[in-house]
């Protein structure tokens, strides 16, 4: 009696097919769970802007409309070129000095791009929250993320994540 020791095609295109369903359902929520880690790693500088706004307050009972007037250091490795500065993690923000400070996650792909903005000046957040998170309305997993941040009904509105005016979702978050 021979037995023959090894697989046969139909059991491998099996094995092969398994592994790409396993593949098609992971790989989205990995992209996910990345680009919701490069959200959460510029809240602590946008939480430190605002201890530094409220701290500027107290010493000179108004808010600032200069991102220069904070007494705030940014990340160890960033670099800045004007108004931009470059985190260590690769992820760009943007230090205006009319009062906000912003940020564009996944902004080099057709969907997914998340604006964050933090308004260090009062008086421009009359018609906004401090910190607010918006995400194309076509696209659900930038605005689960969104929602993941604020326990707040969004708002819509127009978004220029992406050098374009579209409609999006806004998520307060402070």
């Amino acid at each position: 009696m021979q037995t023959n020791k090894g697989f046969t095609l139909i059991e491998l295109l099996v094995v092969v097919l398994i592994i790409g369903i396993l593949a098609a359902v992971a790989l989205p929520q990995y992209q996910k769970a990345v680009t919701k880690s490069k959200v959460a790693s510029v809240m602590p500088l946008f939480r430190a802007v605002a201890n530094a706004e409220e701290t500027y307050y107290l010493a000179n009972n108004q808010y600032t409309n200069s991102y220069e007037e904070l007494a705030i250091a940014l990340p160890a490795g960033t670099t800045v070129s004007g108004t931009k500065a470059t985190l260590p993690n690769g992820t760009k923000i943007i230090l205006q000095t009319s009062g906000y400070m912003s940020t564009s996650i996944n902004e080099d792909k057709e969907k997914g791009a998340i604006q964050l903005n933090y308004w260090f000046a009062h008086g421009i957040g009359k018609n906004h929250s401090p910190f607010e998170c918006f995400a194309a309305v076509a696209d659900e997993t930038g605005i689960s993320i969104c929602k993941s941040f604020s326990n707040k009904e969004p708002s819509s509105g127009n978004c220029d994540a992406r050098g374009k005016v579209e409609p999006c979702k806004g998520y307060a978050m402070y």
